[in-house]
């Protein structure tokens, strides 16, 4: 995707993100959308929508949210059994999945969650972007011992 499909894809979404009464800011040098979500219980959680490629000549957008850091290295790392706790959420999950992203020293564990930019209308994105968000907060309160670092 070329820069100017991109921007005319993040204007796009942040329409849509507004028409959903979704408050983000626009983050162009990231390419992204930035907002953070106050849930019911008082607890936020971060979430970025961005673009993200193409579907043959389709936009796909990506809804993502960071759950956990997890170090690298030899007394670091993602225990077998936060790896198989992550893979039955991940069965269980509507509208979201956990994944890794990996940074210079650490992995993050992310919900997230692709569309179709075409076909996304704000019912939906508000629907996903909520979706997405609560799945990333239950992981971090859970995986997290509890803390609300996102």
């Amino acid at each position: 995707m070329i820069v100017a499909e991109r921007t005319e894809a993040l204007d796009k979404l942040a329409n849509i993100a507004a028409l959903a009464g979704i408050e983000m800011d626009v983050n162009r040098r990231a390419m992204r959308l930035e907002g953070v979500f106050v849930l019911s219980d008082g607890r936020t959680q971060m979430v970025h929508a961005r673009p993200s490629g193409m579907a043959g000549d389709k936009f796909v957008v990506t809804l993502i949210s960071p759950c956990v850091r997890v170090k690298k290295g030899l007394l670091g790392g993602l225990s077998k059994d936060t790896a198989i706790e992550l893979l039955r959420r991940n069965e269980g999950l509507l509208f979201a999945r956990f994944g890794l992203v990996e940074e210079e020293d650490a992995y993050v564990v992310v919900a997230s969650a692709d569309y179709l930019l075409d076909t996304l209308d704000a019912e939906e994105f508000e629907h996903a972007i909520w979706h997405v968000a609560m799945a990333a907060d239950a992981c971090e309160k859970d995986l997290g011992k509890g803390r609300d670092d996102f």
